[in-house]
């Protein structure tokens, strides 16, 4: 398993029900990406969405960040535009 939480990259791929991001967007990511529909998340406890704990998705139930490619699921709720004068 790849490690590594909170980064930034380059969005390469988008899925059908992305809205807010499109192929070329630079982007960071948090440790925590809850999938915000889960009743934990819609409590305000997005660590334990899906579980206890089970919002820190990578490097625990998926690859991490440290890979030349990473998943990021709910893209619009966990992916923030990282703006031009910002290096990565």
């Amino acid at each position: 398993m790849i490690l590594g939480h909170e980064g930034c990259g380059v969005v390469v791929k988008v899925g059908e029900l992305v809205k807010d991001f499109k192929i070329g967007d630079r982007v960071m990511v948090a440790a925590i990406t809850p999938d915000w529909n889960s009743l934990e998340a819609q409590g305000g406890f997005g660590m334990h969405s899906g579980g206890m704990l089970a919002g820190w998705k990578f490097s625990n139930f998926k690859d991490g960040v440290f890979g030349e490619v990473f998943h990021v699921n709910d893209a619009d709720g966990n992916l923030a535009h990282l703006p031009d004068e910002i290096s990565p």
